[in-house]
């Protein structure tokens, strides 16, 4: 028969699996009423294309910057929970770990910074000016990664989803309402978005 334990994590899984999917319905609903609603009304072709190469070149740089880690972090969890005599510096190994590949990539990124600005100068001539921006947004997107993955392994996944579906889908529209309000101009607009990608 199965462990006690087996099957009450079963529980919370399945538990946390049924809130996610809700969180991730609401997140995309959301998120498609930002997109086709919202951006194109209150935002020039050359500024929506920014917003997305933006996020799509933060996305990358901070999954190259994990090196791969959060699934490391997952598989390996339970065999070092169960073998390691200090348990509690999982953490502090993954985050050293995804700092020297943000280092890593930040400097291979600056280097290459003319070749990608290049690259994406059709699809967004404003780039050059912004580009700093994905370390900024980078950062942040590692750090969340990794706290994300120290929820996963301790089974406590609803509250990052949340903050990733819902959240940023949230403070997204805020944010387009302080632009449509002018209380924030573009660039403000655009530093503040890449704060929480």
């Amino acid at each position: 028969f199965p462990s006690h334990d087996i099957i009450f994590n079963m529980g919370i899984v399945k538990r946390q699996g049924i809130k996610a999917s809700i969180l991730v319905y609401i997140g995309f609903v959301l998120g498609a009423i930002n997109l086709m609603v919202f951006f194109p009304v209150f935002f020039t072709e050359e500024q929506l294309g920014l917003t997305r190469v933006l996020t799509s070149t933060t996305l990358t740089f901070a999954q190259l910057s994990l090196l791969g880690l959060p699934a490391v972090m997952l598989k390996f969890y339970p065999y070092y929970r169960a073998h390691a005599k200090n348990n509690d510096d999982l953490l502090f190994w993954g985050s050293l770990f995804a700092f020297v590949g943000f280092i890593l990539v930040s400097t291979i990124s600056w280097y290459f910074y003319r070749d990608i600005v290049d690259y994406f100068a059709v699809k967004s001539p404003l780039l050059s000016e912004y580009f700093y921006l994905t370390f900024v947004g980078g950062f942040f997107l590692v750090v969340y990664s990794i706290f994300e993955t120290y929820s996963r392994s301790h089974l406590r996944s609803v509250f990052p989803i949340f903050l990733r579906e819902v959240g940023l889908r949230v403070y997204t529209s805020i944010l387009i309402l302080l632009y449509f309000l002018k209380i924030l101009d573009f660039q403000w607009f655009t530093i503040y978005l890449s704060l929480y990608f």
